[in-house]
This record gives structure tokens, C-alpha cells and sequence, in this order.
């Protein structure tokens, strides 16, 4: 059987000394978190990577079309993970109170060894 998976690894830059989401923030929920969404194949689980090094990521239990993000810190970078079922281009969308929409289309492909 040919499911067509893919593993994708985002990273998401914040160029800036604010966070995207602050502590204060996260902690009192004042507001939503930064949402990561994917259209155009079916997302069977997303996460946070912690360690690219070890392969460890912090996987979202419920909901995967929809990664919420704690934030991104200032000069930081977090790197989402999507495990995708499809073919074809895919649309990831970041979208931050703060911090802005920003959208990338990408086609699923093999990479050449």
C-alpha cells in the first residue's frame, strides 16, 4: 500500500527582540497561540521539534491540521513538524497576533540522493 508520507520540518524565524507570544502571555492567556496550518494533503500529526540532532519532538495530541505554537522567542527559530499523507503542492501558514500571516507553497517531492 502507497500512502505517499511525508515528514516535513518548518522552521519559522523570528528576526526580531520581541516574541512572537510573550511569557505573560502564554501563562494568563490573554490571547491565542500562533497557529501553523497545512492545506492541501492530510496532516496525520504535527509537533515542536526540541532536538534536531536526537530526533525529538513534542507531538500535538489532538487536532493536527492545526500546530499550535507557544511562540516564537525573539532571535529564535522553531522548527514545526508535519507528517503529511498526499501528493502534490502543499500550502503551510504561520499565523501570529503579533508577529504577522506569512504563507509558503511547496511541492512534495523525493529529494535526488
Amino acid at each position: 500500500m502507497d500512502r505517499d508520507l511525508w515528514r516535513v520540518h518548518l522552521p519559522v524565524l523570528n528576526d526580531r527582540g520581541i516574541p512572537s507570544v510573550t511569557a505573560c502571555a502564554r501563562e494568563n492567556k490573554i490571547h491565542r497561540m500562533d497557529l501553523a496550518t497545512v492545506a492541501g494533503a492530510k496532516v496525520i500529526a504535527c509537533g515542536i521539534v526540541n532536538d534536531p540532532w536526537l530526533d525529538q519532538v513534542d507531538l500535538q495530541e489532538h487536532r493536527p491540521q492545526r500546530l499550535e505554537v507557544g511562540g516564537v522567542g525573539g532571535y529564535d527559530t522553531e522548527i514545526l513538524f508535519f507528517l503529511i499523507e498526499g501528493k502534490g503542492e502543499i500550502t503551510v501558514s504561520y499565523d501570529s497576533l503579533k508577529g504577522g500571516k506569512i504563507a509558503t507553497t511547496f511541492k512534495l517531492e523525493e529529494m535526488a540522493p
